[in-house]
């Protein structure tokens, strides 16, 4: 939906693409909340217009993506618990203006092209599992975490919406569990240990997010293996699905 590029070398532009032209300046009012109340986001600076495309400055940031340091394996236990820590300092927050995420994933589970009974299923789940509410990230994965020598950074935000925080950690699992690298599918796994003990919610509970966020991925656009492997999640569960390790 958009671009990123460098002004200098303290901060860069985010800049919209054609079609989705006004949702920068939606992205940077909600990072300003975020900023206002804490929570670890770039510094957001003015709104702009550049060869016809509307953006906002922002801060640049320095640092390794999280991605890098689990694939290095350095102290991946102490980055699964920042991780989890994180996530849910995000979904404690309420913030105004942001989209509703429920209708959003019934809307896209209806696009999926799943079997009708198993969109049927899901879409009901979507509008009525229960779950505490607040900020949702809705891509908070390794690659939209920035470690710089202050701490970690959150990026891209442009999904943001409030609603079940219990589907916003559920498709943070979903996102990497099938990553064609060992070490972030065992992040993965000891991610979603830890924050189900958190979280305190049952095993049936995340097992039915997973295949409602699933199931409303599917709507992106997969295809091939991908498209596969999201359509066993919304079918069966993350755990009936899962990528095995190698010699397993």
């Amino acid at each position: 939906m958009a671009d990123v590029f460098a002004l200098d070398d303290d901060s860069v532009v985010k800049l919209d693409k054609p079609e989705f032209r006004g949702v920068a300046a939606i992205e940077a009012e909600f990072l300003g909340q975020l900023e206002a109340s804490g929570l670890p986001v770039p510094r957001v600076g003015e709104l702009v217009e550049i060869d016809g495309r509307t953006g906002f400055a922002m801060e640049r940031l320095r640092g390794p993506l999280l991605t890098q340091l689990i694939v290095a394996g350095d102290d991946v236990d102490r980055l699964v618990h920042t991780f989890v820590d994180t996530q849910l300092d995000i979904n404690r927050l309420s913030a105004t203006g942001l989209p509703e995420l429920r209708p959003r994933l019934a809307s896209e589970i209806a696009c999926a092209h799943l079997a009708p009974t198993v969109a049927a299923e899901l879409s009901r789940a979507a509008e009525q599992m229960a779950s505490p509410v607040g900020v949702c990230h809705f891509d908070f994965h390794p690659d939209n975490v920035i470690v710089t020598r202050s701490g970690w950074r959150v990026i891209d935000w442009i999904g943001a919406a409030h609603g079940p925080t219990h589907a916003d950690f559920a498709r943070s699992l979903v996102l990497r569990a099938n990553s064609g690298s060992p070490e972030l599918r065992a992040f993965v796994r000891s991610v979603g240990v830890l924050g189900r003990a958190a979280r305190a919610v049952t095993d049936d509970e995340l097992d039915a997010w997973t295949r409602v966020v699933a199931g409303a991925r599917l709507a992106e656009g997969f295809d091939g293996a991908d498209a596969g492997w999201l359509t066993r999640v919304a079918h069966d569960g993350l755990a009936a699905a899962v990528v095995p390790e190698p010699g397993r």
